[in-house]
């Protein structure tokens, strides 16, 4: 297996990574998939048979032959959040550019589609909210300063975020791990879930009290002034939020209180 990064399109400007692996791997990691379907009750999109018809396509170009025009690639890219974002599928600020913003881009890829699920059901546990904020929150934090601020565990599924706070006692800077949702006007929104947990988080309380904060967000470094979302507010942005981490719906049925949902302002 062969590792490396490649440059996509002009279009977006996105540093992608790239992996490159054999055809066996692909088709022993297909066998391993459906295994774990029977046993965990988890479809997952790559299959033993979705491994062998990938490696049995053949490039090839059907256009001429058949009096088709395909639309370029670069026409291809602009349209296609678009309608994703139509169909309820990406945050409407992904749709209102022809430009893909590389900060707000969600990359979808086979290992994407593979953990989701997985992390889904991880997160949806009853006993993963015990140990959860004891592991979660510590590892994140240490991979984010080990990474100069770029790299955070969920970011491989999720768009996320490092909120720095002021503690109410202490008066110490506080950082938390978040998942977020970038906003058009570059403002994030946040849940203050606690993994489903009966009490509030800590950072929540921390905003209430001094609502200016920081958020580090893909290296950079954002300060932001939080507001608490009530009412319209909150129910119109709580589907687009569900759409993006389903989990929060489980955390409702689940804790005993109202989740907490703040907009994070650059300052």
């Amino acid at each position: 297996m062969a590792t490396g990064w490649t440059r996509a399109p002009a279009l977006t400007e996105v540093r992608c990574r790239r992996v490159v692996v054999s055809g066996r791997f692909m088709i022993l990691l297909g066998n391993l998939l459906d295994a774990a379907e029977h046993v965990r009750g988890i479809r997952y999109p790559l299959t033993r048979g979705a491994a062998e018809f990938r490696m049995a396509l053949v490039c090839c170009e059907d256009g001429p032959a058949l009096g088709l025009r395909f639309r370029s690639v670069e026409e291809s890219v602009r349209d296609t959040p678009r309608r994703l974002a139509a169909a309820g599928h990406l945050p409407p600020c992904q749709s209102r550019t022809p430009r893909i913003d590389k900060e707000h881009v969600m990359p979808v890829n086979i290992l994407q589609g593979v953990l989701t699920p997985v992390a889904r059901r991880l997160a949806g546990a009853p006993w993963f909210a015990r140990i959860g904020p004891k592991i979660v929150p510590p590892l994140d934090r240490a991979l984010h300063r080990v990474s100069g601020g770029r790299v955070l565990l969920p970011q491989i599924i999720l768009p996320s975020i490092v909120l720095t706070t002021t503690g109410q006692r202490s008066g110490l800077p506080r950082r938390a791990p978040l998942i977020c949702m970038p906003e058009a006007d570059g403002s994030f929104v946040v849940v203050g879930s606690n993994f489903g947990r009966d009490s509030h988080p800590a950072w929540t309380g921390n905003l209430l009290r001094s609502p200016a904060a920081e958020v580090s967000y893909r290296g950079r470094a954002i300060p932001v002034t939080a507001r608490l979302l009530e009412g319209t507010e909150r129910a119109e942005v709580w589907p687009r939020l569900v759409r993006i981490w389903s989990v929060y719906d489980t955390y409702v049925e689940r804790a005993d209180r109202q989740l907490r949902v703040f907009r994070l302002t650059p300052s």
